[in-house]
């Protein structure tokens, strides 16, 4: 974009005299183009802004890294979880009645619906941790624009 039609956006007109030097007429301050910039602006503003916050202050990934591996830890465990579950013993002690047999079964489900209540806890606290990373990103990327 030419630096003229830049001014001109702007609502800034010039008044072209032959022999005189060009002065503005009015100035229009135009509302819609206030956040278009000419491109030799843009450059100037933007090595300002990547001076402004040193990367070592932005932080971006620690919590991302830490979401990612508690999720993939939970669904290894999750995994070994129902392979060993499926497995079952093969022998089976002879001297216990249908009673116990039933409530040895609700037992065993009951404590496998409360490790998997704990697995997925763990899984929705890992996501979170990358929510609140990307929202901080988010925040600083726009903080520089």
């Amino acid at each position: 974009m030419d630096d003229k039609d830049w001014y001109s956006k702007q609502g800034i007109h010039f008044q072209y005299k032959p022999g005189k030097p060009s002065a503005p007429v009015a100035f229009v301050e135009n509302q819609d183009n206030v956040a278009e910039k000419p491109h030799w602006l843009e450059l100037e503003d933007n090595a300002s802004m990547q001076q402004e916050i040193p990367s070592e202050e932005i932080g971006f990934g620690n919590k991302t890294i830490t979401g990612i591996i508690l999720i993939g830890v939970t669904i290894v465990l999750q995994i070994l979880l129902l392979m060993s579950a499926n497995s079952g013993e093969d022998d089976i002690d002879e001297d216990m009645t249908i009673d116990e047999m039933v409530e040895d079964a609700e037992d065993t489900a009951n404590f496998l619906f409360v490790l998997n209540l704990f697995f997925l806890t763990l899984q929705l606290a890992g996501l979170i941790l990358i929510g609140l990373d990307v929202t901080q990103l988010s925040e600083t990327l726009n903080s520089r624009i």
